[in-house]
């Protein structure tokens, strides 16, 4: 029973330690999110600028040193408050510019295929979102309608298929889509390259 006792008390002792531990933005989920311009902070808290990119390398030039460092993009993360997001940089716009999150006053055009998680698996969610201009949208079957990106990076979908969904612009960029209208983005649509 003692050792029982133990393994109770070390579990209860780490969910602790995760609540007291403070939360930082998220490692780079693909190379595309290593964008030249954007400030960044590796694993090791070293900040610098992304002085360019090739394939899944990120080229950092570190404020400490001022030389150029060589990194696999998963080992990167935004730094909070300081370049903006990749989508940011993409569209020229800094933190100063834009809030977080935000890529001026619209999305960028393009197919956005979109994928849920069940689980561990990731699968096709069969609501590609077409983005025909800086207001309006088409779903896969054609249908059209209008959006608004807020200055927060809600997307709000005025008219057309996605009316009732709640989504919001992240990072890549990505769509993250909610089609019961909550604020958990269970599907993700990301800009097809």
């Amino acid at each position: 029973m003692r050792p029982r006792y133990r393994s109770l008390s070390a579990l209860i002792a780490a969910g602790l330690a995760v609540l007291v531990v403070p939360t930082q933005a998220a490692e780079f989920k693909k190379a595309e999110d290593c964008v030249a311009g954007l400030r960044v902070i590796d694993r090791e808290g070293r900040s610098g600028t992304v002085s360019g990119a090739n394939g899944s390398t990120c080229k950092v030039k570190r404020d400490d040193t001022g030389k150029d460092d060589y990194y696999i993009f998963w080992m990167l993360r935004t730094a909070d408050g300081k370049g903006g997001s990749p989508a940011q940089v993409k569209a020229g716009k800094s933190a100063a510019a834009a809030p977080a999150g935000r890529s001026g006053n619209s999305l960028p055009t393009g197919l956005y295929p979109c994928y849920s998680l069940a689980g561990a698996t990731l699968n096709y969610a069969f609501i590609d979102i077409r983005i025909d201009g800086p207001d309006r949208y088409r779903d896969k079957q054609g249908a059209a309608g209008r959006y608004v990106l807020k200055d927060d990076g809600r997307i709000v979908f005025e008219s057309g298929p996605l009316a009732k969904a709640t989504a919001k612009l992240l990072a890549g960029p990505r769509i993250g889509l909610n089609m019961d209208g909550g604020s958990f983005y269970n599907t993700s649509c990301s800009l097809k390259k």
